[in-house]
C-alpha cells in the first residue's frame, strides 16, 4: 500500500530535520574551532572525545531551538497563534508568513531626533 505524501508529513520532516541542518552548518566550514579539539581529535582521550561531540550536539540543538522560537514569535507577533480558529488554520499562517517577511524585508524609519 503506497501512502500519499502531503504536506503535512514535509512538515514534520522538515522540523524534524532542523537541528540536524543547524549542526551541519555550524560544522560546514573547515575554520578552527574556539577550543581547538575538532582540529587535534587524537591528542584527546576517548572520554574528552566523548565530552566535546556532546557538547557540539548540544549546542545544535540550542542553536536551532533559538531560531525555531524566533521564527515563531515572529509569526505569533504577526498575528497567528494557538488561540486562532483551526479552521482557518493554512490562510491565517500563510498570512502571518507573509507579513512577518514583509517587516523584515522594509527598511525600519529612521528615529527621530527630537
Amino acid at each position: 500500500m503506497v501512502k500519499k505524501f502531503n504536506a503535512r508529513s514535509a512538515g514534520v520532516i522538515l522540523i524534524a530535520t532542523l537541528p540536524y541542518l543547524a549542526f551541519a552548518q555550524q560544522h560546514a566550514a573547515s575554520a578552527p574551532s574556539q577550543s581547538g579539539t575538532i582540529d587535534h581529535p587524537a591528542s584527546m582521550s576517548k572520554p574528552e572525545l566523548r565530552a566535546q561531540q556532546k557538547a557540539d550536539r548540544k549546542a545544535a540543538r540550542k542553536q536551532a531551538r533559538q531560531a525555531k522560537n524566533a521564527q515563531l514569535k515572529s509569526l505569533e507577533q504577526q498575528g497567528y497563534g494557538p488561540s486562532a480558529d483551526p479552521n482557518q488554520y493554512p490562510e491565517n499562517f500563510r498570512n502571518a508568513e507573509k507579513n512577518a517577511r514583509q517587516q523584515k524585508q522594509a527598511p525600519s524609519p529612521p528615529a527621530s531626533g527630537n
